[in-house]
């Protein structure tokens, strides 16, 4: 298969599910889709539509059922799981292993890739530190314990973190769970941001269509048996917002790019 090192991720005929002793249960197939480097994505649908798992198995936490995952040219299949922590940073919605660290120990995890056997910081690992707590700002909170902020702030930190591991590709699972709309807003915009500032490929599921629609550079849409991908103005004329939900119940109204409720 021909490589695309213009892309930071690629897909082709991806069929993504688990596999039981049976059967193979699939989610999702023919999957096909290309992110460029600098480029906000967003991967949304309904609930248990399979969101999260096509974004594990882009990181290779789960093995897709078929089909082909391309990272910068070279086939997910034949990275490392060292080489790969170089490559992919993923922020999941599991909760973090010790709320008695402080933030700025929490952040300083995300160096593991490139420390010693026995985890020592070098200079250079401390000034990314202290570089990426800067850029998120989090200065005000880097000596707190994860146990003592918000969970708007906790958001940022690990979003901290995975900048920390200095990759070419964040991944994250619905970042702004159990946040309220401001803090929604401003956790989208910080990946917005940091994309545009860094250059760096930044996918994420998320159940917050709208906001995805005003912040995001690409969307993919997952329905029942169907996806769409592109640009949301793209997608809107298209008209693949108006199927994701059962028109008695939502309707999509292009003009203001938002849903209403159909009563």
């Amino acid at each position: 298969m021909k490589t695309d090192s213009n892309s930071t991720i690629k897909t082709v005929e991806l069929l993504i599910g688990y596999k039981t002793k049976k059967e193979a249960i699939v989610i999702a197939r023919d999957i096909q889709f290309s992110i460029q480097e600098g480029e906000l994505v967003a991967i949304v649908g309904s609930n248990g539509i399979g969101k999260s798992t096509l974004l594990r198995t882009l990181a290779k936490i789960q093995p897709a059922l078929s089909g082909t995952i391309q990272i910068k040219g070279k086939s997910l299949h034949d990275f490392k799981e060292l080489d790969l922590a170089k490559v992919i940073s993923l922020v999941l919605t599991d909760p973090i292993g010790s709320k008695n660290m402080t933030v700025s120990e929490i952040i300083a995890l995300g160096r593991q890739p490139y420390t010693n056997w026995i985890g020592t910081l070098s200079a250079n690992d401390l000034a990314k530190v202290k570089e990426i707590i800067s850029m998120v700002e989090l200065e005000e909170i880097a000596h707190k314990k994860c146990f003592e902020i918000s969970d708007g702030q906790l958001q940022r930190v690990m979003i901290a973190r995975a900048l920390a591991q200095d990759t070419e590709i964040i991944m994250l699972d619905e970042p702004t769970t159990h946040l309220d709309l401001h803090h929604k807003v401003q956790i989208l915009k910080l990946l917005q941001r940091i994309a545009k500032k860094t250059h760096k490929t930044i996918l994420l599921t998320s159940h917050e269509i709208e906001l995805s629609i005003q912040l995001c550079d690409k969307m993919l849409l997952m329905n029942t048996g169907s996806y769409s991908f592109g640009t949301p103005e793209k997608l809107i004329e298209l008209g693949a917002f108006d199927k994701l939900f059962p028109p008695n119940v939502l309707t999509f109204n292009s003009s203001t790019r938002t849903f209403q409720i159909n009563t």
